[in-house]
């Protein structure tokens, strides 16, 4: 894939101008989804107020005020905020501004979302999905239901697909495991990529959002509208869990480098763990 950076003004000292530099550069290494989600946070959150200043001028304080406070005021989630420093502290760093990030206050990391519909919500939900109007989406939602990531499927390409052996590769630079891996390639996800109008390079042509979109149109119509994207794959997950999976293989069907990270985000523990392991006996 042929990554072009752009000329920049290097002599610039705006805050705006070095962030362009800077990204432009995170295109050589980071994910296309990280460089995405980077320039959304910093256009939405700085570009229009901190982004007109110069960095030299720029402190700590300013840094709380302007962008921390507004967010924690504007009721956005803790991941995004504290998201915020990931892109602003080596930004700053490469530019020779170094900032005390001990004297800004961040809001704390949130639990992870669990997933506690009944069985009859999750039904509807998987019915739903697979039934959904939109072709494209419908089949992205179809891999979904495998517990793909969504930037995983939008990323696919006609050339990771083996129809020969049955399998499909999730290649390293869309994963979140920064590893290939390959994933069995079923009859019903055949279907839907021969839906798609595409023969080569992205089998779904769509774009993040409009998966957002048509996630909320297709839950809105069963009078669901607690869940995000990222929910189906804790659905999947946890439906496997209590329908007799092993820990150890949902681990390997959502590509977990350890067990321990399937286990925090969906064994409950205490007396509701013992009391199944109980019913079991």
């Amino acid at each position: 894939e042929k990554i072009v950076i752009e000329k920049k003004d290097t002599k610039s000292r705006l805050l705006n101008d070095l962030f362009n530099i800077w990204i432009n550069k995170k295109k050589i290494n980071k994910k296309p989804n990280t460089v995405r989600v980077y320039s959304v946070y910093y256009n939405a959150h700085v570009k229009d107020n901190l982004g007109k200043r110069i960095i030299d001028e720029i402190t700590e304080h300013d840094i709380q005020i302007e962008i921390i406070n507004t967010m924690v005021n504007s009721n956005l989630g803790g991941n995004t905020i504290r998201g915020m420093k990931r892109i602003l502290k080596p930004l700053f760093e490469e530019n020779d501004k170094l900032l005390n990030w001990k004297k800004i206050e961040l809001p704390n990391t949130p639990k992870a979302r669990k997933y506690y519909k009944t069985k009859e919500d999750t039904l509807k939900i998987v019915e739903a999905l697979n039934n959904y109007y939109h072709p494209i989406a419908r089949g992205v939602f179809k891999f979904l239901l495998t517990g793909r990531r969504v930037n995983e499927i939008l990323y696919l390409e006609h050339e990771n697909i083996d129809y020969k052996n049955m399998k499909f590769k999730i290649l390293a630079k869309y994963a979140k495991t920064n590893k290939d891996f390959e994933f069995p390639l079923t009859q019903v996800l055949i279907d839907a990529i021969k839906e798609q109008k595409t023969s080569h390079g992205r089998i779904f042509k769509l774009e993040h959002r409009m998966i957002l979109e048509h996630f909320k149109s297709a839950m809105s119509e069963i009078g669901i509208y607690d869940m995000v994207v990222h929910d189906i794959r804790s659905m999947v997950a946890q439906t496997a869990l209590d329908n007799g999976a092993s820990i150890y293989d949902v681990s390997k069907m959502l590509a977990h480098q350890k067990v321990a990270t399937t286990e925090h985000s969906y064994v409950e523990g205490g007396l509701t763990q013992a009391k199944k392991a109980q019913e079991v006996f």
